[in-house]
């Protein structure tokens, strides 16, 4: 390689990590998650369509909720979702029943990717603690409020509590992966057109792994992990032009959705998630 070549690879590379470090410093402006609900006249949106599409949707929800798109937005989401209807649930009826359900699907996952898939103890255990943490936290009053859930789960002020939110996040894409494989048979089609050979190593790359964004797999996925119990629904805005929005359920029979306990609104602008209210 030339001194001329040598240069110009490494102008190109260095360029390249300059760009990176932009995103990444522009991503961080945003908070992982915000404390307040917007109405939807504050959605930063520049495109026409989209415009159109979210008058429609303003005729069914009336907030949204901002999450960093850091490629962890729906699972954030999702985990968020899961503890404001916990805490709100709990607070309003003193009923620990849906609370335990989940911290039960925590303990099954976490136990089946120690026991049965052989994964290392020490490297999930923190991760496991933390999460099931947070949902006895509001079984025992600590956590009685969303700003006090928000300041220490969903906060990246400091190391700490970046590690705690960070922390919330891991545990549940391995609890996904837990569930995927558990149920391999279910998922295995998925990978036809993929160069992965086994769902473990599907999982290991495209689920594990922190900042990998979600599609409709893993969605579909984490909903049946939660059984009858949570439900997802998610409204797209595209770049088309019409006037209404393109909503997708989790599960897909609108009856069944409606028979969970908690469903969860998103939505999806491309390549990013964020969660809507009805009220």
């Amino acid at each position: 390689m030339s001194q001329q070549e040598e240069e110009q690879q490494n102008y190109t590379f260095e360029q390249f990590e300059n760009q990176r470090n932009e995103i990444l410093n522009e991503t961080k402006k945003v908070p992982i998650l915000s404390k307040n609900k917007f109405n939807f006249n504050e959605l930063n949106l520049n495109d026409e369509n989209f415009l159109k599409q979210v008058k429609f949707l303003e005729k069914n929800y009336k907030y949204w909720r901002q999450i960093r798109g850091d490629g962890n937005c729906f699972f954030r989401g999702f985990i968020f979702g899961l503890l404001e209807y916990s805490l709100q649930n709990f607070l309003q009826k003193d009923n620990d029943i849906f609370i335990n359900k989940i911290i039960t699907i925590l303990n099954e996952n976490y136990n089946y990717l120690i026991n049965e898939l052989k994964y290392p103890e020490y490297c999930l255990e923190d991760f496991y603690f933390t999460t099931k943490t947070v949902f006895e936290e509001i079984l025992q009053k600590k956590i009685v409020n969303l700003d006090q859930l928000i300041d220490n789960y969903f906060n990246d002020e400091n190391i700490e509590k970046q590690m705690l939110s960070e922390a919330l996040i891991c545990f549940f894409r391995f609890l996904l992966s837990s569930f995927i494989q558990k149920n391999s048979q279910d998922y295995f089609p998925f990978l036809f057109d993929t160069n992965y050979k086994t769902i473990k190593d599907f999982c290991n790359s495209e689920i594990e792994v922190m900042n990998q964004e979600s599609d409709n797999l893993h969605i579909s996925a984490l909903v049946n992990c939660f059984s009858s119990i949570v439900g997802v629904r998610i409204e797209m805005l595209d770049a088309r032009e019409r006037e209404n929005v393109v909503g997708y359920n989790f599960p897909d029979d609108e009856g069944l959705l409606k028979e969970r306990e908690c469903i969860l609104y998103f939505l999806f602008r491309p390549g990013h998630y964020d969660l809507i209210y009805k009220d």
